[in-house]
């Protein structure tokens, strides 16, 4: 079942979770002090079961934070991002595709090296096409979408990332049809960029 979880709502776990990690913190640093006290022996015993906790608690709040980090992007942009990494301690989605308006589509590999994409119907097929039109391509498009959407794909729905960018001839009116339809199938990446583009006067 599908959870949704807006940002407001995310950031105060996000609080909590910080806050739990600064009073394990305190009780570790006591917990060393208390060991100094003992014998050689029994405090190496002592700091190695306090380090091999310490390492579950690591683990266990590790995978609870980067849960914590997916909600909030799924709160502030409405949907999960299939591929992702998380460099320091954002998640940061990874852009599946070049999409490139011209006098169709033109679709070209962006996704990283190591990046899990086998399984995804008809990928290569779609990059080997070239130039296509609106039905071809939303052809495609509808089978990755269907694909991340599904609950049991990556373990929740999701949505693969694109960047979208418009070819040299390409109008404005005919570049924001596109976009139209590029969003229903995928989020993109560099929205920033295709909202100045959208924004120039031809």
């Amino acid at each position: 079942m599908r959870r949704s979880r807006s940002a407001l709502t995310a950031w105060p776990a996000f609080a909590d979770l910080m806050t739990v990690l600064a009073v394990l913190g305190l009780a570790i640093a006591a917990g060393v002090a208390v060991s100094l006290q003992l014998p050689p022996e029994e405090r190496v015993q002592v700091l190695s079961a306090q380090l091999k906790a310490e390492r579950e608690r690591n683990a266990a709040l590790e995978a609870r934070l980067e849960e914590l980090e997916r909600d909030m992007v799924e709160g502030v942009l409405g949907s999960f991002p299939c591929l992702g990494t998380r460099p320091g301690s954002q998640t940061a989605p990874v852009p599946l595709l070049r999409i490139v308006v011209d006098s169709g589509y033109r679709v070209t590999r962006l996704w990283p090296p190591g990046a899990n994409v086998e399984s995804i119907p008809r990928l290569e097929e779609t990059i080997a096409h070239g130039l296509m039109q609106d039905g071809d391509f939303r052809s495609y498009a509808r089978g990755m979408y269907e694909y991340g959407n599904g609950e049991d794909t990556y373990g929740r729905p999701c949505r693969f990332w694109v960047e979208l960018q418009k070819g040299e001839t390409t109008s404005q009116t005919a570049f924001a049809r596109a976009l139209g339809i590029v969003n229903q199938y995928f989020l993109l990446s560099n929205s920033s960029e295709v909202n100045l583009i959208l924004s120039a006067t031809e």
